[in-house]
């Protein structure tokens, strides 16, 4: 036997049923107690007392107020897609500021990109722009030398690059949970190319191509 406390949310629904007997209950069978919980306790209840006393009780669904009610809910998609935004968001930045292999006159070096480094990047890219035949830099784990303007060229080319294909695959990931319907389909989106849906998959390549002609 399930049991039934009179007393209403201020929703309109009636609380989830209990298994313990009290004083003013409303008794429920155990078809009865799945109904309330299936409809979120929005039901209607029509009880009767029979001559010796006995309560019994129909239980209907109130279903206007039940769908009114779901309609209402926030989309549990909703905090789902907000997570896997964010932790594309942060894969796209680890990403970027893990950094790049670029080949210079010392062979395959590695350049971090921490905002510092973009920053000092910058700055020696603009001095060869003005004129400059060299500037010291340094790629990760070895000393500050002095690079030609070729190299500080190619380094702050491979950056903009880096940055340019992280930037762009993070937006098409996004792009991609936002529209996810499903929770298995969301948690299968990685940070990766591999898997794009065919046209943000076309778009990618097109926007990438595109750059390359910049």
């Amino acid at each position: 036997m399930n049991y039934l406390n009179r007393t209403i949310h201020a929703d309109g629904s009636y609380p989830a049923p209990q298994s313990t007997p009290a004083p003013d209950l409303i008794p429920l069978t155990d078809e009865q107690a799945a109904m309330v919980v299936r409809y979120s306790g929005f039901v209607v209840i029509e009880e009767e007392t029979d001559g010796s006393g006995a309560i019994s009780c129909k239980v209907t669904p109130n279903l206007d107020a039940w769908e009114a009610w779901k309609a209402a809910q926030p989309d549990p998609m909703d905090g789902l897609r907000a997570a896997k935004e964010d932790a594309l968001s942060a894969a796209s930045h680890a990403a970027i500021v893990d950094g790049m292999d670029v080949a210079t006159t010392h062979g395959t070096e590695h350049f971090s990109l921490q905002e510092t480094d973009q920053i000092n990047l910058t700055t020696a890219y603009n001095a060869i722009l003005s004129g400059a035949a060299g500037y010291p830099y340094h790629a990760d784990g070895a000393l500050c030398r002095m690079f030609t303007a070729e190299e500080i060229t190619a380094i702050s080319n491979a950056s903009i690059a880096h940055k340019l294909y992280h930037t762009t695959l993070c937006n098409h990931l996004l792009t991609w949970a936002r529209r996810a319907e499903t929770e298995d389909e969301l948690e299968g989106i990685t940070y990766t190319a591999e898997g794009l849906p065919d046209d943000l998959a076309q778009n990618m390549a097109q926007i990438l191509a595109a750059a390359q002609n910049v």
